[in-house]
């Protein structure tokens, strides 16, 4: 908005420089984005919250200016001269649906001679942005931008009949607007109509059929208040955005619309040399236009950290037209004016007094309650696992809870276990998905066939499964890559488990009709089977039309996991001793796995043993037929004090007799 300050100085005395209203204006909460020099004097460019619909105007901002330098505000009052046969005898108005429109006048000048505005007027349309057309619309202009009261004017003698209605709009009714756009209408919409066709659609633009010209000569001008909402849908659904529009979506004053009508009746009638008929015609079905409020002193200053008397408050409302009694010492009922749509409730009174009281004015102090913690479970303790997905590369999909039965039985499932649907919408949405990876791979394949080579998707939901005649519902995590082979899902796995701090361990292989025979696992914890991972089987492929590629993929059994172990975590210290390092080849049977060889290993480390990382394994024919090498890091590391080479040692030779006794492992020749 840009507002000149030779216009606020109509309302209001100032001396003080362009920059120090600068300044008092940001304090308030405006934000000025610049103020520059024209042929008038300075302007500011002003940017709005949208809840502050009141300052969209030279008054508005005046009444701010003038709370904050603490000096009188007023608005020049000047008695309109009526004459000639009354309006309510020539025109009558009806508003049939008053939740779209709930106040509407009208004022009827006739014998207007429609020219150019007067210099004064053309300079300050101009410093204010607005570019100026002829005297009836400039005065319209002129008061919306002082006011923030958008009206419109009727050129009468082309209005068909003598009844204004409002109303909802028709269901594709065509409406020609000024600019000559079409636009087709829906009962969503207000539409101002004379004669049954639409001259207007409310709040937001005047229709060509009744527009101004340079002949008109009676003028019907309209002043209401047009319900936010409904003005801010029109104009996303029509994509049309006037400065009318603007402002009467974020909400004008109810109780200045007369007030301002008459303004504009006699500045047009003084312009145009027309004559205002007596009376106005007016429909309003809100008499209650501010809200009241009752609101305690402590529940002010407690949040601002203030120590005001009602009287200190009193006196920071009174300048900005709030009504306020003092019931007593800590008790205020106050009456909102009904140009402050945006504040209706005991919290927003206290940031009206936060904001005149002068937020620099509010010492900053340290908090003064004590705080007192204790161990606490996350509220989704799973949460990381998502993360650790996000950060390796997967993207988050959302599939539908039905699946086909057909698939899953071709899948391998047994049909004992699939939760059938009554009524199903069709034959591929009959069950209840009974497995997290049949929406993630339909998904998947639709990517992949659409042109993506790097598919990567997960996703967190829930699985259904009949036991007997119980029903199961729990929440699963699935995941499953087009890039990655079977090693590389394995590390995703492992990095999961680890990110999650469990104690697991994982069998070969999988035995799920939904993997590979050759290439999956099992993923358990305390002997309970949690998962899988592994390619997925040519099966659960062939379900998929148009799958042709193949893909590895998993699933953890997340409710599972909450049976099966303990998420509480506590607070270990880092220790502040260096660890010592050292590493093993062994040669066992190449079918021993590393889950098995590394529980065996961490039993026999005991509490110094903190970590064991697996960095070679390899097979050749010095090792032997059936043989392979595997070779490890061991970490250990003590908070209590630096490990000698001898207490290392101890825990080496015990490692290495668990892996012989129980393995009949060896270590390998270099």
């Amino acid at each position: 908005m840009l507002l000149p300050l030779e216009w606020l100085k109509d309302y209001l005395d100032i001396d003080e420089s362009a920059e120090k209203i600068a300044d008092l204006l940001v304090s308030i909460g405006m934000e000025v984005e610049s103020f520059k020099d024209t042929p008038t004097g300075k302007v500011f460019e002003i940017e709005l919250t949208p809840n502050r619909g009141d300052c969209a105007s030279v008054v508005g901002l005046a009444r701010e200016l003038a709370a904050a330098l603490g000096k009188p505000f007023s608005i020049p009052e000047r008695e309109i001269f009526e004459e000639g046969e009354p309006l309510s005898s020539i025109y009558n108005v009806s508003v049939d649906e008053p939740l779209f429109a709930p106040v509407y006048h009208l004022r009827l000048i006739r014998g207007v001679e429609v020219g150019e505005s007067p210099d004064w007027l053309k300079e300050r349309l101009l410093a204010a942005g607005q570019r100026p057309l002829n005297s009836v619309v400039d005065a319209t202009n002129y008061l919306m931008l002082e006011l923030n009261q958008p009206l419109h004017a009727f050129d009468a003698d082309k209005i068909q009949g003598k009844t204004i209605i409002v109303r909802r709009g028709g269901e594709g009714e065509e409406f020609l607007a000024l600019d000559g756009e079409k636009i087709l209408l829906t009962p969503e919409d207000t539409v101002i109509s004379g004669g049954g066709r639409p001259i207007a659609l409310g709040g937001v633009v005047g229709g060509e059929n009744s527009g101004v010209t340079d002949k008109t000569q009676n003028i019907l001008l309209e002043s209401a208040y047009f319900t936010p909402r409904v003005i801010s849908a029109t104009e996303r659904r029509h994509g049309i955005k006037t400065e009318a529009s603007y402002r009467f979506s974020r909400g004008t004053d109810p109780g200045g619309a007369l007030k301002a009508l008459d303004r504009a009746a006699l500045m047009i009638s003084e312009l145009t040399g027309g004559k205002i008929a007596q009376g106005a015609l007016s429909v309003d079905n809100m008499p209650l236009k501010g809200a009241k409020v009752e609101v305690k002193v402590p529940y002010i200053n407690k949040p601002l950290g203030t120590d005001l008397k009602s009287s200190h408050i009193k006196k920071l409302l009174v300048p900005l037209e709030f009504t306020v009694r003092e019931e007593d010492e800590e008790t205020l009922f106050i009456e909102i004016p009904s140009f402050r749509g945006d504040v209706r409730r005991p919290s927003d009174i206290a940031e009206e007094v936060a904001r005149t009281y002068g937020y620099d004015n509010i010492k900053s102090t340290l908090p003064t309650s004590s705080i007192t913690t204790e161990l606490l479970r996350q509220a989704d303790p799973f949460k990381k696992s998502e993360q650790v997905l996000a950060c390796s590369g997967y993207s988050q999909a959302v599939t539908l809870s039905l699946s086909s039965s057909k698939s899953a039985l071709d899948a391998g499932m047994n049909e004992r276990e699939l939760v059938f649907v009554d009524n199903p919408i069709n034959v591929n949405m009959d069950i209840l998905k009974p497995s997290i990876l049949f929406g993630l791979l339909e998904a998947a394949v639709y990517n992949v066939n659409q042109g993506r080579k790097d598919v990567s998707l997960f996703e967190r939901g829930p699985i259904f499964r009949k036991g007997g005649e119980n029903l199961y519902e729990r929440e699963a995590l699935g995941f499953l890559s087009a890039t990655e082979d079977f090693f590389e899902i394995k590390k995703t796995v492992l990095t999961i488990l680890e990110a999650l701090r469990l104690d697991f361990t994982i069998d070969y292989p999988s035995g799920s009709p939904l993997f590979d025979s050759e290439a999956s696992a099992l993923i358990k914890i305390s002997g309970g089977e949690i998962g899988a991972f592994g390619l997925l089987s040519e099966n659960l492929m062939k379900t998929v039309p148009n799958a042709k590629k193949s893909f590895s993929g998993g699933y953890i059994i997340l409710s599972e996991l909450l049976k099966e172990t303990n998420l509480d975590r506590k607070y270990v210290p880092w220790s502040p001793y260096p660890s010592v390092f050292r590493d093993i080849s062994i040669v066992v049977n190449t079918s021993l796995t590393h889950s098995a060889i590394y529980d065996n290993i961490f039993q026999s480390g005991g509490r110094i043993l903190k970590n064991i990382r697996l960095f070679d394994t390899f097979r050749n024919e010095r090792i032997g037929e059936g043989k392979k090498s595997m070779s490890y890091e061991l970490e250990f590391n003590s908070n209590d004090k630096t490990l000698t080479s001898e207490e290392v040692e101890v825990k080496m030779k015990i490692i290495l007799e668990n892996l012989e006794d129980s393995f009949d492992a060896t270590l390998r020749e270099l």
